[in-house]
């Protein structure tokens, strides 16, 4: 089965970054990769490709992964997250950085993780 999705990070090769960190250490800055695939909001979205590609079954794991890689950076590096998403907790108003804008109601759309 064709998928594009997968076919993206693999082209990425070692730079692909999902639950992982890349670093320049001329730079002294690492790069941690969130959650691949999110779409935000508190649920895991591809658990099966999440789970059989990363180990991550739930959104604790999820978490972990994310920890673990940042956690491991070189001391006196500064870290940059790249996500999807924002975290939860910046706003549940539809103009809110993380907000969900395509209904009315609003909700926060950020990641938990």
């Amino acid at each position: 089965m064709f998928d594009e999705g997968v076919l993206g990070c693999d082209s990425l090769g070692d730079e692909h970054v999902g639950y992982k960190r890349l670093d320049f250490p001329l730079l002294k800055l690492s790069v941690v990769g969130g959650r691949p695939f999110s779409c935000g909001g508190d649920r895991l979205f591809r658990p099966k490709l999440l789970s059989a590609r990363y180990g991550a079954d739930n959104m604790e794991g999820s978490s972990k992964k994310i920890c673990e890689a940042a956690l491991e950076t070189p001391h006196g590096h500064s870290i940059v997250l790249l996500a999807h998403n924002g975290p939860t907790g910046l706003g549940s108003k539809i103009n809110d950085i993380c907000g969900r804008d395509w209904v009315f109601s609003g909700g926060d759309h950020g990641d938990p993780e």
